[in-house]
């Protein structure tokens, strides 16, 4: 190969002095590359002037980058050299031109991970990952990608998709970081284990940068909710608390920490619609046999007073005939003459328009006040009187940084939002909390 193609400084890539270095090797890569930094950057540069060749339409460059047989995975694209060569000279007809902003580039031995923000010929921002494999002579072999969309705003924690360490530190601990990277993805990422989530981490300590994540575990365990959502927008209705089960990343672990909590009102299972949870439907089943009652009862709610016929029967013996301690033994009493209960519908009530008592009501830029139903990772749920609350997104509950909403609010609490939008269709309210300069009535 001619070293003339390969002179050329690449705008922003710092790596741009290897291409004169190595430039005319015909006879296979130099044995710097592999391993050690002199490698690395070898490969690394290399990559960089391959992906710059969709902003300067080099079809000559690219095709001196490339192995005969490359082999691409984008679905988009065809494999081998020619298909590439094609692609760049397509960009470089193009009326707008194509540009290629490299955010990080990593080596390890034979591949080459870069992060890139492309706009093909004006098509809009998009954030790759792209990962490239070197053959023995220093070509580019084999690659693989993905895109999304680069995001208008940060997420809920503040970060971007592309901000962040550039920075290789503690090389000396790269197997074991790469042990652990491998774990995380198959007891985590791919569900296997998530049980395990929380060993992976000091505490709360973990920097996201998905558009919809927040920071820490609890960003992951929002995740885990919209999984949930997902799965039953996909699958229709839950039928019954174990279903849960069956959400993507939501483990035993999960499932026991928050079943008590879900409420499934179409389920074969009355106790399902309670706050009775899971580890206590036998005594719970117990103690229906034992005070004369069936599940049916339940459902039409048809047992009395069941707390004082507890205390006329002796609340200890029962606990103990029913296997659990007194104390759980009320609590599930309690909980079973009131099936379907919604514990917040014990809050304030909010103080509601008169003219405002459907989703049809509700206008962009009208002031209302609710009560806070729910506060969740990235914002909070208001009750404005529609049979239907509303979501302050954690960007809009305040004109300074809110690293979480309960900074902002907490259950129960009487605020003023302004309508965002309604989509009728979705059954979607979004507010702010933050006062427009010019609220309409």
């Amino acid at each position: 190969m001619g070293g003339s193609l390969l002179d050329a400084r690449l705008p922003g890539c710092p790596w741009s002095f290897f291409s004169k270095r190595y430039a005319g090797q015909g006879q296979g890569m130099p044995e710097e590359r592999r391993p050690g930094p002199a490698g690395a950057a070898f490969v690394t540069g290399r990559c960089l002037y391959h992906i710059n060749t969709f902003a300067t339409g080099d079809t000559a460059l690219a095709r001196q980058l490339l192995d005969e047989n490359y082999i691409q995975h984008n679905l988009a694209y065809g494999t081998g050299e020619d298909a590439f060569v094609a692609s760049v000279e397509g960009l470089a007809a193009a009326p707008v031109k194509t540009t290629v902003h490299n955010i990080r580039a990593f080596a390890d031995g034979d591949y080459v991970f870069l992060q890139t923000v492309y706009n093909f010929a004006g098509a809009g921002d998009q954030v790759a990952f792209d990962i490239f494999r070197f053959d023995e002579d220093g070509e580019v072999a084999e690659h693989w990608d993905n895109l999304a969309a680069l995001a208008a705003a940060p997420n809920p924690s503040g970060h971007t998709q592309t901000d962040g360490a550039t920075e290789v530190t503690d090389l000396d601990k790269t197997e074991e970081n790469r042990q652990l990277v491998q774990n995380f993805l198959y007891d985590v990422m791919q569900g296997h284990n998530p049980d395990k989530t929380a060993d992976y981490f000091d505490g709360d300590t973990y920097l996201q940068h998905n558009t919809a994540i927040a920071d820490g575990v609890s960003g992951l365990n929002a995740a885990t909710a919209k999984n949930l959502v997902l799965y039953r927008e996909e699958h229709g209705a839950f039928t019954a608390r174990k279903q849960i089960l069956n959400v993507p990343k939501l483990g035993p672990k999960a499932f026991e920490q928050c079943a008590g909590f879900l409420r499934v009102p179409d389920s074969s299972s009355p106790l399902d619609n309670t706050a009775v949870h899971p580890e206590s439907y036998p005594a719970a089943e117990r103690l229906l046999s034992l005070t004369g009652h069936a599940m049916a009862d339940v459902a039409a709610g048809k047992l009395g007073d069941l707390n004082t016929q507890v205390q006329h029967m002796g609340t200890a013996s029962l606990a103990e005939q029913c296997g659990v301690g007194v104390p759980t033994l009320r609590d599930v009493a309690a909980e079973l003459m009131k099936p379907g209960r919604d514990p917040r519908d014990e809050l304030p009530k909010p103080i509601l328009r008169t003219d405002v008592l459907e989703m049809k009501d509700l206008k962009p830029g009208m002031e209302l006040t609710g009560t806070v139903r729910n506060v969740i990772d990235f914002g909070v749920f208001v009750d404005i009187g529609v049979h239907q609350d509303g979501l302050v997104h954690i960007s809009q509950l305040s004109n300074r940084r809110v690293r979480h909403p309960s900074e902002v609010c907490a259950v129960g609490d009487i605020v003023t939002v302004w309508v965002l939008e309604v989509d009728e269709k979705k059954k979607r309210i979004s507010l702010t909390m933050k006062k427009p300069k010019e609220a309409a009535v």
